[in-house]
């Protein structure tokens, strides 16, 4: 049973339906209300029954979601609804388009900040995340404003993948990824998977998530994780099964966004995975000797005050204006592409064909670049483990290298030959 009361919907039991009949009736202190009321008393076991209520007219709930301009924050004493044409406006929850459900509502309230005078320590802790640079952190704030915005784009399906900027085989993690999650679900409703026990294949792959989810939030997934599974769940609609219950669609535009931590790098070449990836790296600011709590002198989020609360609060609607004005902020990251590069391949491969032994806009036989590539691994056996990658996985390596790097790779069979070129802005016709 759902009671609506000024557009907030809560779930209530048949008890609290009958606590609030009998005190409405006692509010009305009439002598027809007070009849009924002794009436309702005597035969409570069958008007307040379940079975009973059950006749009650049913009137579906449809999700408000956010406009594609604007978007609503829902707070214990307002409604802050952030503009595209830029600041906010508050409102009261009786002038909302739609209903919303009670757990949608912050556990604090907004209080309106004339000037800012300072960074929240939130925005300081991102800035350091990002190297200090102002250009990665309008990147990091849109992607975090898209993920509070939850207006869904056919044209915009982007994951959003917080990752490591250390190239290191064994990555170590605490850069503050997952506290970044965490901020996020202080405003919007998010489901957190343990991504390096998560195993895609299960039916109830998506069990954990229901109708009023906003973002699903895949925390630390391991180097392997198998992106291309998600495709289809991140562009068009998703299907939900428990055990033991029918499963249901949630349609595209009500469908949560997508949110992934990682110690390394997502694997996948092309534009199917590019046109699903928005991806940003964090440095090694923090770590496991120095971490936020070192830096700022106490826990975030469990020991602010009022104040700081209000800051991080001014940020975050800062973050979804940034996005609803300018999108997504691309920052090109030439670690990104390196990370990318050695996962799909390997550090001693990369290593050779960026060396000036190779050159690009130039035609090779193939088994003449591969000959040189041994006779160049062969120098140091003991780094390879004495592991030398076939012709095949060669030619497959610089396909996927040409690809992420923005060349054009061609090839041609002649006299028997296997020839390819790597090219700069597709010279050859």
């Amino acid at each position: 049973f759902v009671q609506i009361n000024q557009n907030i919907a809560k779930v209530i039991t048949s008890q609290d339906i009958k606590d609030f009949v009998l005190n409405e009736l006692e509010k009305e202190n009439t002598v027809f209300s007070k009849k009924v009321k002794e009436y309702l008393l005597d035969k409570v076991s069958k008007y307040f029954s379940e079975r009973f209520l059950e006749t009650v007219t049913t009137k579906e709930i449809k999700k408000m979601s956010d406009g594609k301009d604007c978007s609503y924050l829902f707070f214990k004493n307002t409604v802050v609804k952030v503009n595209k044409s830029g600041g906010y406006e508050l409102m009261e929850y009786k002038d909302l388009p739609s209903t919303i459900w009670s757990t949608q509502i912050m556990d604090r309230e907004f209080r309106k900040i004339d000037k800012k005078t300072s960074r929240s320590e939130f925005e300081q802790f991102l800035y350091n995340t990002v190297g200090k640079n102002d250009d990665k952190l309008l990147a990091i704030s849109s992607a975090i404003g898209y993920l509070l915005h939850r207006y869904k784009d056919k044209s915009v399906t982007k994951a959003i993948v917080l990752m490591d900027e250390a190239i290191d085989s064994e990555p170590e993690g605490r850069t503050g990824k997952s506290l970044i999650g965490k901020a996020i679900s202080y405003f919007r409703e998010a489901v957190r998977i343990d991504g390096k026990n998560f195993a895609f294949g299960d039916k109830f792959t998506f069990q954990q998530i229901n109708p009023s989810s906003d973002i699903i939030e895949f925390n630390d997934v391991k180097p392997n994780f198998d992106f291309e599974r998600l495709f289809s769940v991140i562009t068009d609609d998703m299907t939900v099964e428990y055990k033991n219950k029918h499963p249901f669609v949630l349609k595209f535009e009500e469908s949560p966004k997508f949110l992934i931590s990682t110690n390394y790098t997502i694997k996948g070449t092309g534009s199917s995975f590019s046109d699903r990836l928005f991806e940003i790296a964090l440095t090694n600011h923090y770590n496991e000797s120095n971490r936020p709590k070192d830096e700022f002198g106490h826990q975030f989020f469990d020991d602010w005050d009022e104040a700081e609360w209000n800051r991080f609060d001014h940020f975050m609607i800062e973050c979804i204006e940034l996005y609803l004005q300018y999108g997504l902020v691309k920052n090109e990251s030439e670690i990104i592409k390196m990370k990318k590069l050695i996962s799909e391949t390997s550090e001693e491969f990369i290593e050779f064909i960026e060396s000036p032994s190779f050159v690009k806009n130039s035609e090779y036989w193939n088994y003449d670049i591969y000959n040189d590539y041994k006779s160049k691994m062969k120098m140091n056996m003991d780094t390879m483990n004495n592991n030398i990658i076939d012709l095949r996985t060669f030619m497959k390596y610089i396909r996927k290298w040409a690809s992420l790097r923005g060349y054009e790779y061609k090839d041609r069979k002649s006299n028997g030959r296997q020839y390819f070129g790597v090219y700069y802005n597709k010279v050859m016709k």
